[in-house]
């Protein structure tokens, strides 16, 4: 009987089974595709992932912002006692040294996102690396924004600086520091990020520190259509590398 098994097997091996049918094979590779598709490539919408992350990591960067405006606080109420006694002249320079150091709080997270890429999280998400930079970018700047607010609120209260002088000494230093971490997140090696931020830091906070004993007139200024122009021109390359950060480390 294994005699005759065999032979069958040889003789059906043998037999021309024809030629397969091309329709139903791409008909086939369709479906397998389709299938493949939707159940491994399937993406929530990015709302729905920035929500998931306020939840496990956007409430740490929402932290260490809030601590550092009441260390600020802290800080000026045991140096000073109030701003009111400080050198009114010295405000501006602060409000550009306050914003740069705002802008620095997110390095710590963003760096952790690049060195790490955040694997179990795409994982878990099925969202892009660039997606993942953008969402901690979108949390991180909503957390400047309420900072910057509290901040210009206490200091159009505190001194005899004008609200339009406080945009202009809040917001310019902080969109350049923005800026430049944006460039810095695209274009550096995760390993050497911490370090370029920090020499950005180190640098936009002596520029300020020389601009104010050797060139006080900067410090006097009110926001202009001129310096709204400079804004729009930092945002638009902020924007621009946000985007370049997006095609990067697109999956």
């Amino acid at each position: 009987m294994q005699n005759n098994w065999e032979k069958e097997l040889g003789r059906a091996l043998k037999e021309s089974v024809g030629e397969p049918d091309a329709e139903r094979m791409a008909m086939t590779a369709e479906a397998l595709h389709k299938a493949y598709r939707g159940k491994h490539r399937e993406r929530i919408g990015f709302t729905g992932f920035l929500l998931r992350q306020i939840r496990f990591n956007g409430w740490k960067i929402w932290l260490m912002q809030g601590v550092l405006l009441g260390l600020l606080r802290l800080v000026l109420t045991f140096t000073y006692g109030s701003l009111k006694v400080v050198n009114q002249e010295k405000i501006p320079l602060l409000l550009c040294c306050i914003s740069v150091l705002i802008v620095m709080t997110a390095v710590p997270f963003l760096w952790r996102s690049l060195r790490y890429r955040m694997f179990e999280t795409e994982i878990a998400t099925r969202m892009s690396m660039g997606r993942l930079t953008g969402a901690w970018l979108v949390l991180a700047g909503l957390g400047d924004a309420a900072v910057l607010s509290c901040v210009f609120w206490y200091t159009v209260r505190s001194t005899a600086i004008s609200r339009s002088g406080a945009v202009l000494y809040l917001l310019v230093p902080f969109l350049l520091a923005a800026a430049g971490l944006c460039y810095l997140l695209g274009h550096v090696r995760p390993e050497r990020f911490c370090a370029g931020c920090a020499g950005m830091c180190a640098a936009l906070l002596l520029l300020f520190l020389a601009a104010g004993e050797y060139c006080p007139v900067v410090f006097r200024q009110n926001f202009s259509l001129g310096w709204g122009g400079i804004c729009l021109c930092l945002l638009a390359f902020g924007a621009r590398q946000c985007r370049f950060i997006q095609k990067r480390y697109a999956l």
